[in-house]
């Protein structure tokens, strides 16, 4: 549960005991994976080459592994360590996703949405992929398709996230009427998201609800004071 919260330091602490009582390639699979969370690169590299040398057979630790030289930036190795990954496993839904985040960090969008979409296909209940899709598409200039896969991540699993993409697709294609009410209706002004309050300020703006825009503005102004479009707004519609 700690570590699903995302809480790496206690859930580290939780499993290394569990690992003192007794050694489990999946236990230790987790220590890797938290401290890759916590950015203990080389702390995490270790574990993991570890398992791979005890279980040729495993995709999970060898996909974590090439994760691990990516924040390395051996890219390389990373490469080698996913590709090995689906070879040792062509149903890991996860060795294509992260094989997929390899081609789109190095702006290989082409084959990235070919690894993401077989991630999908094997797994199509999962959110991430479709973010990563909803990136390439954008890239390569398809803003339709990147709308229908953030529509898609949304659906699937409502964090601030998945509402950001979505919303920000939305004001892009000037659908500005469905992002404003999805936005109000996750009350994104009694929250401190920028991103989301940005997407609200900007469609507000454009349906000419001042008063709603002009509270992003404010809020925004108070994180990031030489924020350009929060100046802009507030001295438009605050001026009084």
């Amino acid at each position: 549960l700690m570590y699903e919260n995302e809480n790496y330091e206690y859930a580290l602490q939780l499993f290394r005991q569990i690992e003192d009582a007794d050694i489990d390639c999946d236990v230790q699979n987790y220590i890797g994976c938290c401290l890759l969370n916590l950015e203990q690169y080389l702390q995490a590299k270790k574990v993991f080459e570890t398992l791979c040398d005890l279980n040729p057979r495993w995709s999970r630790p060898r996909y974590n592994l090439g994760r691990t030289f990516m924040m390395l930036n051996e890219y390389d190795k990373a490469l080698q360590c996913f590709n090995k990954a689906v070879l040792i496993n062509p149903e890991d839904a996860d060795a294509y996703y992260y094989l997929g985040v390899y081609f789109e960090k190095i702006n290989n969008y082409k084959n990235a949405i070919t690894n993401y979409e077989k991630s999908v296909s094997l797994k199509p209940d999962e959110f991430e992929p479709h973010i990563g899709l909803c990136i390439c598409y954008e890239n390569i200039g398809d803003e339709q398709q990147a709308l229908t896969e953030a529509k898609t991540a949304f659906e699937l699993f409502n964090c601030n996230n998945t509402l950001y993409n979505y919303t920000y697709f939305l004001n892009k294609q000037k659908k500005f009427e469905l992002s404003f009410d999805l936005l109000q209706e996750h009350n994104v002004l009694s929250g401190d998201d920028t991103g989301l309050l940005k997407n609200l300020m900007y469609c507000s703006e454009k349906l000419n609800k001042k008063q709603i825009c002009s509270d992003c503005a404010k809020k925004i102004s108070e994180q990031y004071p030489d924020d350009s479009f929060a100046k802009k707004i507030i001295a438009e519609f605050c001026s009084d």
